[in-house]
């Protein structure tokens, strides 16, 4: 958190900004030599008596506890006023608790807000702005946001953007600030595509060293206007509290256009956090403090010449929000607009038969465009077409067939001389019908990008003989153009790599593997180390669910009736003759049966049954797995160095009773189902109780843990799914911490580790 040492230098910036900044024509970053343009479709002065709807649009979706309300946000005495007033009311909400949308939900204030149809990217944005008198309760911010774009799923695709210029007055006691309205949050959020495949969001307190930077003001933002800026470049964002830079971060993914905007939401104590999402806080509704107001004096864009590789041009009524087609020309007569089938937003265009719309916008001569729509037919075997004519070249199209809304676009170049391009969405047979939604033209630079930088996501990693793992490049600038990497591995026999980053594990050893880009010739390296397999004693991989079968041709089952001892009786391999192989530290096994979720356990006497009746991992639970080859095994217990064996004199129950190996009975295993139960968090033996806390569970986007009074350094954490394969992997070094579960989904297992504490547990994600 970074705080002000001195305010002398802050004061006389407050009033040197004072007395300049409705002049200015360039940031006050603005560094000798560059040149800089303002924006004035995403720049405001607000002088004028209503909000200008030729700058912000009127319809923005809610998402929120909270409703927009556009009577919610005024202009008046040079200033934009953004109110929260207490209103009862309903509208259709999404219950995560009943998983399920209920339509007169009821909601109890409503906020106004300012989103501009034109969005960008790099470049400085500013604004001054006084916070909102109440605190705590609301959140006055100025940020910027993309569209999601969920039809961008290879690996490394970024599907949002979001950064929080500045978020204010949230009084967030998980950051220190509490009760102080001073304390500001300058985040980053984002929605990335993994290398499996799913798409993630990345949030600042999942992410901090990526997503989180902290300020706390040495003024009180409710008392009168600060200048709150922020720089977008290709590699870095940098924020600015009245001139002094306050944060700075590495720009990852931020390289989606988006819509500048202002708001103002709910925060504690009117919302409440259940069932992995916020509901508002009835027993908190209250009159006092509302209406509540925060006001914008101006807000300024600016872009450094020649440095925004990706500009949205703005053309009209792109999401046919406005309810009417103009200024698309109505060509066939057949278009329309609808309220259902919408992409986003509340409306979409629907073009029934042989038809099409068109629209002649203005755009810069020798100048390459990326035409784009979200669009859907409405039953297979239809097609709609999108392109664009007149722009000085051959015309160019594309289409859609299937009956999903995707997005698809065009990239032209405009001719020497041509100022204007014809852009039409056609629907080319009478009997076909499609929908069209979120219009969009970019201006892109046709010009090379060079490469600045590259990284890979790790720097060593751990592969056991046989595995793979897919690792992608990390290239500065996002926009480069040659984004081309070549792949070496130091020693082909103990790892390999091919062109497309995928690493394969062939022996034991340790080797280097390298990525260097063909434009520049930067390289990072990642050192792998590979085992020879994946188990302590040359067994069942770890995390693997097993079976185990007796020399009496009998699975070995769990009796749930007597004692949950184990006995060699079973015909078939079912839930309860199926168990996890954990580790059980210091070269150690164990297992955990499925049937009850409790650990295999010996006892010191030679003729106790062996039962599956623990929660936690002792000297009891310890085994060493004898691989004999051909799936056979021989199980010594730690408790006793006895080896088990089945006793016939009693009904096949397994007992760790055998002095010598060749006595001990050789269990035939092999890889079984992954049918769950549901596991207990109750131990029946209190001395084998961790006192560990997870919740929630079921969890949606994290799961947050508690350690109690364990004294702990390091806390390994792993995340298996249903098929025995790690998804997650990390070290914590605080007893309290927090995972993050975002876009995983089924049943999984969670092992939880250090010195102290040795955990296992189910848990649920939705």
């Amino acid at each position: 958190m970074i705080k002000m040492k001195s305010n002398y230098f802050y004061f006389l910036f407050m009033l040197f900004a004072s007395l300049k900044i409705h002049s200015q024509n360039q940031p006050l970053t603005a560094k000798e030599g560059e040149t800089w343009e303002i924006k004035w479709n995403r720049s405001d002065d607000f002088n004028g008596t209503s909000v200008n709807r030729s700058i912000w649009n009127p319809n923005v979706a809610n998402v929120g506890v909270w409703s927009w309300d556009n009577d919610n946000v005024s202009v008046s005495n040079g200033t934009a006023k953004i109110t929260v007033t207490q209103e009862n009311h309903t509208r259709t909400f999404w219950d995560g608790c009943n998983q399920k949308q209920v339509s007169n939900f009821p909601l109890y204030y409503k906020s106004g807000i300012l989103k501009t149809y034109a969005t960008g990217n790099y470049g400085y944005y500013e604004a001054k702005i006084k916070g909102a008198s109440l605190f705590p309760g609301v959140c006055p911010a100025f940020w910027l946001y993309s569209s999601i774009d969920r039809s961008l799923n290879n690996p490394g695709d970024v599907q949002y953007s979001e950064i929080d210029i500045v978020e204010m007055q949230q009084g967030d006691t998980n950051h220190g600030f509490g009760n102080d309205p001073k304390g500001m949050e300058h985040n980053l959020h984002t929605i990335v595509v993994e290398p499996n495949g799913t798409a993630k969001w990345h949030r600042p307190k999942a992410y901090p060293e990526e997503n989180l930077n902290l300020y706390e003001a040495p003024f009180d933002p409710r008392d009168d206007f600060h200048i709150y800026g922020c720089e977008v470049n290709k590699d870095e964002i940098i924020w600015y509290v009245d001139g002094i830079e306050v944060g700075r971060k590495q720009n990852l993914y931020w390289h989606r256009p988006m819509n500048v905007t202002f708001s103002m939401g709910l925060r504690r104590h009117f919302t409440e956090f259940k069932c992995n999402q916020f509901y508002p806080n009835a027993a908190n509704t209250t009159q006092d403090g509302f209406p509540t107001t925060m006001e914008i004096d101006y807000v300024r864009v600016w872009e450094k010449k020649n440095d925004s590789p990706n500009e949205t041009v703005t053309f009209s009524n792109v999401g046919f929000e406005s309810g009417s087609l103009e200024p698309w020309e109505n060509i066939g007569q057949t278009a329309t607009i609808v309220s259902n089938n919408v992409h986003s937003g509340n409306r979409a265009v629907f073009i029934n038969g042989n038809s099409s719309i068109q629209q002649i916008v203005t755009v810069k001569p020798n100048t390459t465009y990326t035409y784009s729509c979200f669009a859907k037919v409405q039953s297979q075997g239809q097609n709609i077409f999108l392109g664009v004519a007149d722009y000085g070249s051959t015309p160019v199209s594309t289409s859609f067939t299937t009956t999903n809304y995707t997005k698809k676009s065009v990239t032209f170049t405009t001719g020497a001389n041509n100022t204007s391009a014809k852009l039409w969405f056609w629907n080319g047979d009478a009997d076909h019908k499609a929908y069209g939604d979120d219009f969009e033209l970019i201006e892109t630079n046709a010009s090379p990008v060079a490469v600045s930088g590259m990284s890979l996501p790790i720097n060593s990693t751990t592969l056991n003989k046989g595995e793979n793992l897919q690792v992608t490049t990390n290239i500065l600038p996002q926009n480069a153009t040659n984004k081309t990497v070549t792949w070496a591995s130091n020693n082909n026999a103990i790892a390999t790599v091919n062109q497309q980053g995928v690493i394969t594990a062939v022996a034991k050893g340790t080797t280097t593997i390298s990525a260097t880009t063909v434009d520049g010739g930067f390289s990072d390296t990642i050192q792998v180390s590979v085992n020879e397999n994946t188990s302590n004693n040359d067994g069942a991989p770890i995390d693997s669910i097993i079976w185990i079968k007796a020399n009496n041709g009998k699975f070995v089952t769990v009796n749930t009736g007597s004692s949950n001892t184990l006995q060699a009786t079973s015909n078939s391999a079912a839930s309860k003759e199926q168990f996890r192989v954990v580790d059980g530290g210091d070269g150690y096994i164990t297992l955990l049966s499925l049937a009850n979720s409790k650990y295999l356990t010996a006892a010191n006497t030679t003729q106790s049954d062996l039962r599956a009746g623990a929660k936690g991992i002792f000297n009891r639970q310890q085994f060493t797995w004898i691989d004999t080859g051909n799936s056979k095994m021989v199980l010594q217990a730690k408790i006793n160095d006895l080896f088990v064996s089945v006793n016939s004199n009693t009904p096949n129950t397994l007992q760790a009773n055998q002095q010598n190996q060749n006595t001990a009975t050789v269990f035939t295993w092999g890889i079984a189902g992954s049918n769950l139960k549901t596991l207990s968090s109750s131990s029946e033996n209190p001395e084998e109780t961790n006192l560990v806390s997870v919740y929630p569970n079921p969890a949606k986007d994290f799961v947050k843990v508690s350690l109690g009074e364990s004294a702990t350094k390091n806390v390994s954490v792993s995340l298996v799914d249903q098929n025995g394969k790690t998804v997650l992997t990390k070290t914590f070094t605080d007893n309290d911490f927090e995972i993050s579960t975002q876009n995983l989904h089924g049943i999984f297992i969670l092992h939880i580790k250090s010195n102290e504490v040795n955990h296992v547990q189910k848990i649920i994600i939705e």
